[in-house]
């Protein structure tokens, strides 16, 4: 019984370490890429009577957009060892 209790605690704690590590870098991930949309989206140019943004900061917008979602899935899929090879 003590065996079994010591083998279930020790490989329970390593499944939460591991847990723990991939939570806090998605979070990591999620607030910088968070950082970059609103720097991104503060910054582009608007139309002074409408105050909506100029087709040029549209397109730049949706290609940092598309930017950030590209890294974001080659991130996570550097962690598979499936998908390593991207």
């Amino acid at each position: 019984m003590g065996l079994t209790s010591f083998i279930l605690t020790f490989f329970l704690a390593e499944a939460y370490t591991l847990w723990r590590d991939i939570y806090t870098k998605g979070h990591d991930i999620q607030s910088h890429s968070n950082d970059i949309s609103l720097l991104a989206s503060t910054r582009a140019e608007r139309n002074p009577l409408s105050n909506k943004f100029t087709p040029c900061a549209l397109k730049t917008l949706d290609d940092v957009a598309g930017c950030v979602q590209l890294f974001n899935a080659l991130m996570w899929s550097s962690f598979a060892r499936k998908y390593r090879i991207l």
